[in-house]
């Protein structure tokens, strides 16, 4: 299904242990990625390759591909959001602040 999906144009979002998933598709092809350590990629999919695009990041988003560490709700959130470019680039930055700060940020920001 995910690569139908990939090939269909549609995104495809994976958090946690979820990215095992699309690297077992295989669905990377040189596409930058991250997941719950690179180790931890290494060790859950033997067959892995892509260490190259890994960035070691909160969540990474490329050519329709959303990948993030488990620990990354608001931040895996947020780039499903510019994916579909809802809603405008500063509304989703006030979001995250709000929903990663645990609190209402301030109008200037």
């Amino acid at each position: 299904m995910l690569t139908e999906l990939d090939s269909r144009r549609i995104p495809i979002a994976a958090i946690c242990a979820a990215t095992t998933a699309v690297v077992r598709a295989p669905l990377l092809r040189g596409r930058r990625h991250t997941s719950n350590g690179l180790a931890y990629l290494r060790e859950q999919v033997p067959q892995y390759r892509e260490a190259a695009t890994y960035i070691d990041a909160p969540a990474v988003r490329d050519d329709g591909l959303i990948t993030a560490s488990g620990l990354s709700d608001v931040e895996f959130a947020r780039e499903i959001m510019a994916e579909l470019d809802v809603p405008n680039e500063n509304d989703r930055d006030r979001w995250a602040q709000l929903f990663r700060g645990g609190r209402i940020p301030d109008d200037e920001s």
